[in-house]
Formats: C-alpha cells, structure tokens, sequence
C-alpha cells in the first residue's frame, strides 16, 4: 500500500458511521472538520504527511509540521540513549518547555498498556505558546528506561483552541503517520553505536530490535481504530460514567480517536467506561 492510500485508509477509519439506537443517551458527537489535502514528504530519515501550504522542518530526531502562522502543527520526537530516566509525562513537559511553553496543564492522562519495555501514556494538554496564545494539545508519549539512559518516543498534535475543535482530528492522525525510513542514522543512532553506547530496546543499543521499534506505529495505529470501528458498526456499547453511574450507549459517531474513547458529556476531561459483560 502507498502512503497516499494509507493516509486515505486512516481517514476511512475516522469517518463516523451512524448506529444509534433509539432511546439511548448519546454521549457528545467530536467535531471533525473538512480534512485538507496532504502530500508525503520523503526526508533524509523520516516520511511525513505535509498539508498543502503548510511548512516542515525535518532533524535527525524527528519532524516539525506546522501552518504558516504557526497556529497549528504537529511533530514527532525519537531520543535515544539520553542519560538518566524519565515518565512518559515528563517527557512531554520537557519538549513543551523546550518549545518555550508556559501555564502547561495536563488535563487528562490515559496509561496505555506496556509496549516491548517501553512505558505508554496518551494526554490531553493545555499551554500559552511563545507569542502569548493559549493552546490545546495531544500527545502520545513512550519511554524506556534502562542501564542508566532513557529512550523516548513522543507525537504530538496542538493547535489555538479554536482551530483545535475542527482540527484536532487531522492532526492527530498525520502526526501517526510520520515513517522512520532511515533506520541507520535516525536518532543519531549510527553515532551511538560507533560510541558503543547501551541504549535499551527500540534504539541502537536494542538487541531485539536491529531495525527499529517505535511504540505506536502507523500500522498499530490503524489497527486501534479499525478494531473500533469495527466494535462499534456492529451495534452500540454499553458505557457508564465512571462518577456518577450514569449509563450511555457509545457508537462509532461518538467515539473520539483523539482522546480514544468515549469523551463523557458531563466532563470533556473525562472517558467513559465500556460496561463488561458479566462472566
């Protein structure tokens, strides 16, 4: 599959399809705007999705797409073997401190399951950028900790709050679809191997991994949402809010691939939780 048709394979998985039963208390459908038309930029070290009339910066450590105005972007960042040790929070908090952001909030962290020894963690931000304008942002953030160094692996996705409403969608997906197609020298990782540096999994230092490891790739991604999709089109799930026991019925059109769930129309902060089925 090309990478056109993989982009265009993510967006079929985001169009919402309607299953709503009669009823039911529908939890708040997400905003999606029209999705602008993107090209595949080929770099030295990685594959990103460009949308038409935006501009990118591309490093040995990942790629910065944004807007002309800066309003809006999204990035993807690979560190490896960095002395120390860090959390998939901190490691967010880093990058928007080295992006010179200020009032950081953290308004809601969802712990993903453990990849390949890396710790998995997905947040919903708000900050004030560097020209004073308050913002809204994701973030899916991976990280490894061992002999003494940490690898981290984090995608990002921000706009102005009010583009991040109709936007945020987009953004997310093309910030997936960042490829690493130079394994070698990626990360500096041809640096660190000639310093003999032991790195941990997912880098130059991995043993299990001669190529590369990145937590939530595309194909991972892709994967999440079709499951969903796939869920949801067959009927509806049973949700409760997980505060005051109230129930809903979730469908494909209310799910939010963003915050990856059902968002809870009561608190926007807050997911609702899929009733199990008892047994």
């Amino acid at each position: 599959m090309n990478r056109c048709a993989v982009l265009a394979a993510v967006l079929v998985c985001i169009i919402p399809v309607r299953a709503v039963a009669q009823g039911a208390t529908e939890p708040a459908t997400p905003v999606s705007a029209t999705w602008p038309t993107m090209n595949i930029q080929q770099g030295h070290y990685f594959s990103f999705p460009v949308p038409v009339g935006w501009t990118y910066h591309e490093g040995s450590n990942g790629v910065d797409v944004t807007d002309l105005m800066e309003h809006a972007g999204y990035n993807f960042v690979g560190l490896e073997g960095t002395p120390g040790s860090i959390t998939p929070r901190g490691q967010v908090e880093r990058l928007l401190g080295w992006a010179k952001a200020t009032n950081v909030r953290i308004v809601s962290t969802t712990n993903r399951p453990a990849q390949n020894g890396f710790e998995t963690a997905e947040f919903i931000f708000t900050y004030v950028n560097s020209k004073g304008l308050p913002m809204t942002g994701w973030a899916w953030s991976a990280v490894n900790n061992s002999f003494g160094r940490n690898n981290t692996y984090c995608e990002l996705a921000w706009a102005t709050n009010d583009l991040w409403v109709a936007d945020q969608q987009f953004m997310v997906a093309a910030a997936r679809l960042v490829q690493i197609t130079n394994v070698q020298e990626a990360f500096l990782r041809d640096q660190l191997i000639r310093a003999g540096t032991p790195a941990g999994p997912g880098s130059a230092g991995g043993f299990n991994h001669p190529n590369t490891f990145t937590p939530y790739s595309n194909q991972a991604a892709m994967d999440r949402m079709s499951a969903q999709r796939s869920t949801t089109t067959r009927g509806v799930t049973p949700l409760v809010d997980p505060s005051t026991g109230r129930t809903y019925r979730g469908t494909a059109e209310t799910y939010n691939h963003v915050q990856g769930g059902w968002v809870n129309p009561q608190d926007p902060t807050q997911l609702l939780k899929p009733v199990r089925p008892p047994g």
